[in-house]
């Protein structure tokens, strides 16, 4: 045979050959498998992958939740009101004259909390300072469509700055300042937004800014 009518050298390449064969070899049949096993996934994503207007039945979409993959394409969000009557938010009375009057309406509500500071002075969020939270509040009862949102969902939903009213000087003087002693905190000056525990056209050292951001994007898909 071949092995016998080759000389050593001969038979030394044919080894050496055979062993750099075996790597290649190898990794074909492990990419193979690979292919394999990512087609079988993808097939049995697509499989489970079912198509649901926003609007079904309670019976249907109870039936559908957990049971299978299932995509909404832009439904329409349907929120929580959010107030100082909303538990972990009676804080928000402190700023009763600077937040809309009808409440924020939304998935989820947050409170960011910045201190003024530092070796470089500038803005960093603390997570209290005042009798103030920073905090995120999530809707109970969001929805899309006719489908409940876990709350790790409902934190996805974009979300944006809270629009402040400006208060008439006697409200602010009145009511908001009494709240806002009553939160232990103290009500400050708008600007761009945000509520200054101080001047914001001169900063100090921990001067303190808050403001809110709301979940309140009107539509969502959901796979």
């Amino acid at each position: 045979g071949l092995w016998a009518a080759a000389s050593r050298p001969q038979r030394f390449l044919m080894v050496l050959g055979m062993i750099s064969l075996m790597p290649g070899c190898l990794f074909l049949c492990c990419n193979e498998d690979l292919d394999y096993t990512v087609n079988q996934v993808l097939k049995n994503a697509v499989d489970q992958l079912v198509e649901v207007p926003c609007s079904v039945s309670p019976t249907r979409a109870a039936a559908l939740n957990g049971s299978k993959l299932v995509h909404l394409d832009s439904c329409v969000v349907h929120g929580v009101t959010f107030s100082e009557s909303t538990p972990g938010l009676e804080e928000l009375r402190a700023f009763r004259a600077q937040l809309p009057e009808q409440g924020l309406r939304g998935a989820w509500l947050q409170v960011h909390l910045e201190r003024f500071g530092g070796a470089k002075p500038g803005w960093a969020p603390v997570n209290s300072s005042g009798g103030l939270t920073a905090k995120l509040v999530v809707g109970h009862g969001v929805f899309a469509g006719s489908f409940a949102l876990p709350e790790a969902l409902i934190r996805e939903i974009p979300g944006s700055m809270v629009t402040l009213r400006r208060p008439a000087p006697a409200e602010h003087d009145g009511v908001a300042t009494v709240e806002a002693s009553k939160a232990g905190g103290t009500v400050g000056r708008e600007q761009d937004g945000m509520i200054y525990m101080g001047d914001p056209s001169f900063l100090v050292e921990d001067d303190v800014r808050v403001w809110f951001s709301v979940g309140d994007a009107s539509h969502v898909s959901v796979l």
